[in-house]
């Protein structure tokens, strides 16, 4: 237990303020602005109090339980995205299908249509290429009921080989996604896929390391049981 002048006390993770050091008014006020500081300064996540009923907007700030099914709802979103990804790099139809409802579309430009045809499409067309590594960057969602929305800043690095000579090709781009929760699970039901820009370069150097002593990502590629598990 922790406690400071302004009557503000700690116990056991929760910032309780002390009816008995308020005389007027205004130092409900005050009491609430040390509360605050003292959530910022000790990181704590939420508090209790005495000592004033929260308004409105403060309750819709501060409700665990609204802020935990707002958190749900977009956590469970980009791992939506993080299952697209892998499942792409890791050459898992199955993985990347899990990200669509069956029904979904996805223009990607090359491929305008069922999402699972284009999941089909993908894994097949990417075994020509040494390894994928698809990054999923900022990520803005917005949900509404069982509807959602969301873009995604993409950048995707493409190794390959022709000729002998090895290449990086980079894309850099955005998924446009509409996302819907059905029975309590998130999936992509549209995509739209956005090209900014690509690069593509040779790869003549490689960082000073022996490479060798490193489990390589072409062992898990394809293969359905990703390194450790």
């Amino acid at each position: 237990m922790v406690e400071d002048a302004t009557g503000c006390t700690v116990v056991e993770g929760e910032v309780l303020v002390d009816a008995g050091v308020l005389d007027a008014p205004h130092d409900a006020v005050t009491a609430r602005t040390a509360t605050r500081q003292w959530i910022r300064a000790l990181g704590l996540l939420h508090f209790t109090t005495r000592v004033y009923t929260m308004t409105t907007a403060e309750l819709r700030t501060f409700s665990r339980g609204n802020m935990s099914a707002a958190l749900s709802d977009h956590d469970a979103i980009r791992q939506v995205a993080a299952r697209y990804a892998r499942g792409v790099d890791r050459l898992d139809g199955d993985l990347m299908k899990s990200a669509y409802w069956p029904e979904a579309t996805d223009d990607h430009g090359v491929f305008v249509g069922n999402a699972m045809a284009f999941c089909d499409r993908v894994i097949d067309s990417h075994q020509r290429f040494t390894a994928t590594m698809h990054c999923c960057m900022n990520h803005a969602i917005e949900v509404s009921g069982t509807k959602g929305s969301g873009e995604i800043y993409n950048v995707t690095y493409v190794f390959r080989s022709d000729n002998g000579v090895d290449f990086l090709d980079t894309w850099f781009g955005r998924y446009l996604d509409q996302y819907e929760n059905r029975n309590g699970e998130w999936r992509i039901i549209e995509r739209i896929c956005v090209h900014e820009n690509t690069t593509s370069q040779s790869i003549d150097s490689h960082m000073p390391i022996d490479s060798a002593k490193f489990r390589h990502g072409s062992i898990d590629r394809g293969t359905a049981t990703p390194l450790g598990y």
